[in-house]
């Protein structure tokens, strides 16, 4: 993840139009916060981001 690398503490959410696949679960292995399946709600995504951010943030 090369902006990892940029930002280090940069929060990852991937989103994919497909199952969590091999790529997506590498993602996560090396440090993706989360995953969401395309199509999601707009509530689905507020949580997510706020799940995310709270984690990033302890």
């Amino acid at each position: 993840m090369k902006m990892r690398k940029m930002v280090p503490d940069l929060p990852v959410i991937i989103c994919s139009g497909y199952q969590l696949d091999l790529t997506s679960r590498q993602l996560l292995e090396d440090g993706a916060d989360s995953f969401l399946l395309k199509p999601f709600e707009f509530d689905t995504l507020a949580v997510t981001i706020r799940e995310v951010l709270k984690r990033n943030l302890r």
